[in-house]
């Protein structure tokens, strides 16, 4: 039998254990908290053979489900070696396999409206809220007092969060330049 011959090498990743009449089982080296979900009797089948083609043939019929679900159901009660690849040329025979794997054609978005393409200031609102105390980036012990300023574009409805000294005009127009800035 050419399979006994190589089967150190073909199936070394496998940890296969050679049984009474050549037939050859997965898993000697499995853990033990895996044995428990795991058959251990399930035995190798070669890729080549045409009972590995009907089996996985089988299998898909079942839901023409995608590759990795086939494999699954197929690993729980045998193991075929590159059956990913065998799996993706049957199910490039079945038409509802193909059906299920055309791609949705691509859509692309419209023009924007003129108002959405305005500059951030020309529709925008302007709220501070709340009296937060913060820690500052570089000096990590000192805390200071901050209000939130809310920017939010009425075009197109984004809302933008900054952080102002004070309840005073001059911290105000400091962020409205800020965001101004940062806009061009």
């Amino acid at each position: 039998m050419p399979i006994n011959h190589n089967r150190e090498s073909r199936f070394k990743r496998l940890s296969s254990k050679l049984k009474e009449k050549g037939i050859i089982t997965v898993g000697a080296k499995i853990p033990s908290w895996l044995k428990g979900n795991w058959n251990i009797n399930e035995f190798i089948l070669v890729p080549e053979h045409p009972l590995s083609k009907l089996l996985i043939e089988q299998v898909q019929r079942v839901d023409h489900g995608g590759v990795e679900s086939t494999l699954a159901r197929l690993q729980s009660k045998y193991w075929i070696p590159r059956a990913r690849k065998m799996i993706k040329a049957i199910k490039g025979k079945y038409t509802v396999c193909r059906n299920q794997d055309k791609c949705i054609g691509i859509k692309f978005l419209g023009q924007l409206p003129a108002e959405c393409m305005a500059p951030l200031y020309f529709y925008t609102s302007l709220d501070l809220f709340g009296l937060f105390q913060v820690r500052d980036t570089v000096e990590h012990r000192v805390r200071r007092k901050v209000y939130g300023v809310v920017f939010a574009r009425l075009s197109s409805r984004p809302v933008h969060l900054e952080l102002a000294k004070g309840y005073d005009t001059e911290s105000s127009v400091k962020r409205i330049v800020n965001i101004i800035l940062s806009s061009l």
